[in-house]
């Protein structure tokens, strides 16, 4: 999966400074999309329930309401996805929560990769490769306990286009 040439390139550094900030947004999309998708179930099923009859169903003006409130969260989750873009992240799977962001290893365009549930950023994958093909990053606890003054792993990121 090829990424945008206008997304920046982050080191790992930077891309972790801002995770605080990228977790609250994405567990918030990943809460509106739970809900979206839950909503559009029930609209589903209520509108087969009654043979898909809207127009001249009694509920027509209520599936309208319930349309119009799914495209105004569906304008605020891609609103979530503009801010995360401003701070050099992609949303790549909503409901699992993986982000990337672009950067650089050993002199290489590839795109880190956070998942809501992690601590910290610790794999990568490359431009051309599914998000799902995350490989791990060298073992940081190692590098920092070899030499503590040292973040091996960040300092090869730190590398720019």
């Amino acid at each position: 999966m090829a990424t945008q040439a206008t997304e920046r390139t982050l080191t790992l550094a930077d891309a972790e400074a801002r995770l605080p900030l990228i977790r609250r947004i994405v567990r918030d999309a990943i809460n509106l999309q739970r809900q979206l998708s839950e909503t559009r179930e029930r609209l589903d099923d209520m509108k087969q329930r009654r043979g898909g009859k809207v127009a001249k169903d009694i509920y027509a003006e209520e599936w309208l309401a319930i349309e119009q409130e799914l495209e105004n969260d569906a304008e605020r989750l891609n609103g979530f996805v503009a801010e995360l873009s401003q701070l050099g992240a992609r949303l790549v799977d909503i409901p699992e929560g993986i982000v990337s962001f672009q950067s650089v290893r050993l002199g290489q365009p590839i795109l880190l990769s956070w998942k809501y549930d992690e601590p910290q950023i610790a794999y990568y994958y490359d431009l051309e490769q599914e998000p799902t093909l995350r490989k791990p990053l060298e073992s940081r606890g190692r590098d920092i306990a070899e030499n503590p003054g040292v973040n091996r792993i960040e300092s090869r990121f730190d590398e720019t286009v």
